[in-house]
């Protein structure tokens, strides 16, 4: 009987969910530090594995705040590039609610491209006093992935929920209590497992993320007969927003008197769509044809839901303030 090489993954618990217990009101709240959750999960069983932990916050991800995304950034950062681990580091699984798990995951993907171990983002539907809680197995299963890696291996960030392995950039929450409660919204399904390579950085190449605090990105969102109204303040406002998602029509097509209001802008604007499926193409025409919006210097957003496309153009207004 071979026995597999012991290697460490680090848990790190931002609350959500699966640490949610009932309250005297019967409210959920979250409730439960991080080493609960892995002992609910019964990670001890798995062979080889060195778990170790840390509670980086704990609060209902609905109240996350830019300022929470830094910190947790940091402590990916800081797990990543630790030299002090008893056995070699399999990856980092985040624990994330899933209200803005896809915020969170955006932000992992922009600034862990190369990470050298991979990082996971998992959660619950059901709360850790449920009868039945689905956290365990989820947990098990990012814990599970990470150790039937060849050592040194790696893959990009990837949201592990309800039996599914999904990628960080693409996948959103589309259903509010089901087991299943993500989807992946790319131009094709992802591979069940996703394919895996020899990791490309040390982890000292790592750089520290640059902070999304202070910085302002807003989403608005297309509809029939749209008016200009909400755009007039945020153009006209004396704070500078520091970028804009359009959560645009059919295949990226907003009213006209929307195109109106940004002709004279001075910050990126994203075009994404509100369409769950197929993306963003830019080829009808008229005053507010994707056409249209793209000659005036307006970027697809592609296949990514409005909530990611927020977090790109955060993490590139970070990126280019860090610069200044």
């Amino acid at each position: 009987m071979t026995h597999p090489e012991p290697r460490t993954v680090v848990v790190l618990g931002t609350g959500g969910t699966i640490s949610c217990t009932r309250n005297a009101q019967g409210d959920l709240t979250p409730s439960r530090r991080i080493e609960d959750i892995v002992t609910q999960a019964h990670l001890d069983q798995i062979p080889g594995l060195h778990v170790v932990t840390h509670d980086v916050m704990s609060l209902d991800s609905s109240a996350l705040r830019l300022e929470d995304i830094d910190t947790l950034m940091s402590a990916v950062h800081t797990a990543l590039t630790r030299t002090d681990y008893l056995t070699p580091l399999a990856g980092v699984i985040l624990i994330h609610g899933t209200d803005t798990m896809e915020e969170t995951a955006m932000a992992v993907h922009e600034f862990f491209p190369d990470a050298p171990v991979p990082l996971l983002l998992t959660g619950a539907q059901r709360p850790f006093d449920d009868p039945h809680p689905d956290g365990p197995v989820n947990l098990r299963t990012a814990a599970g992935l990470l150790m039937s890696l060849p050592a040194g291996h790696t893959f990009p960030p990837q949201i592990v929920f309800g039996g599914l392995i999904l990628p960080a950039q693409g996948t959103t929450k589309t259903h509010t209590h089901s087991d299943q409660g993500f989807s992946f919204s790319g131009p094709s399904d992802p591979p069940r497992v996703p394919a895996s390579h020899p990791a490309r950085l040390m982890a000292s190449d790592l750089p520290a993320p640059p902070p999304l605090s202070g910085l302002s990105v807003e989403i608005i969102e297309a509809c029939a007969g749209s008016s200009s109204l909400v755009l007039d303040a945020i153009c006209s406002a004396e704070q500078q927003i520091d970028g804009l998602v359009i959560s645009a029509l059919g295949s990226g097509n907003v009213p006209p008197t929307m195109v109106k209001a940004l002709s004279n802008v001075s910050f990126p604007i994203m075009v994404c769509t509100r369409v769950p499926r197929g993306g963003v193409n830019f080829i009808y025409g008229g005053d507010g044809g994707g056409a249209a919006l793209q000659r005036a210097g307006m970027r697809s957003g592609e296949h990514l839901r409005p909530s990611q496309a927020r977090v790109r153009l955060l993490c590139e207004a970070a990126h280019h303030r860090a610069q200044d």
